[in-house]
């Protein structure tokens, strides 16, 4: 292991006594040889500025290998890694004191007496040639508009009565299953409120 110290120390002062124009540069080469001795693993030699040591690496004698290096003196930036996952969360910090009240505002002039449209619509009745079918009849209110409210009226038996549309329903849908054939099948209702443009 000194000698191995010892051989990196003589690289260093190579290095030293190179002129700064020399130092400039910022490739360095060298060898890494492995001797079979005195159990040193590996020795690094003739460290030189540039793309190649001061000494051909194959020229170590009685090494059971050698290896050219090079490296740099001031590696380039390498590219941004990406962003790891988020940490866990800290613990909530205490409760801040409580603000001073804020001046009362002054009242506002009342508006104008507001107005709530609303129209209702029913579908045509689904009616069913045969025993066992499953008509559905839906209705939707107009774009813009919001349903309220739906139902439905069935001579037999109703499936389900429920909004469409998502959270904010602008439709309503019936199914129904007919259990004999020519039935008047289902018929679907549904209120909705009227929002500008409203219905003429």
């Amino acid at each position: 292991m000194k000698r191995l110290f010892g051989t990196i120390l003589c690289a260093s002062l190579v290095l030293a006594l190179a002129p700064a124009s020399v130092l400039a540069q910022q490739q360095y080469t060298g060898c890494i040889i492995h001797y079979p001795i005195e159990n040193i693993f590996y020795e690094l030699w003739w460290v030189a500025p540039g793309p190649a040591p001061a000494t051909s690496c194959a020229q170590a004698r009685g090494a059971n290998s050698s290896v050219q290096i090079s490296w740099q003196q001031t590696p380039p930036r390498g590219a941004r890694g990406a962003q790891g996952a988020q940490g866990n969360q800290g613990p909530r910090g205490p409760k801040g004191e409580t603000g001073v009240q804020g001046e009362r505002g002054e009242r506002g002039e009342q508006g104008e007496q507001g107005t709530f449209h609303v129209y209702s619509l029913q579908s045509p009745c689904q009616a069913c040639s045969e025993a066992g079918a499953s008509p559905a009849a839906e209705l939707s209110c107009d774009p813009g508009d919001v349903a309220l409210g739906g139902g439905f009226i069935t001579d037999g038996l109703i499936l389900g009565s429920l909004g469409t549309g998502g959270e904010k329903p602008t439709g309503w849908a019936a199914p129904a299953a007919v259990a004999a054939e020519d039935s008047n099948g289902t018929q679907a209702q549904l209120i909705c409120h009227d929002r500008p443009p409203l219905r003429n």
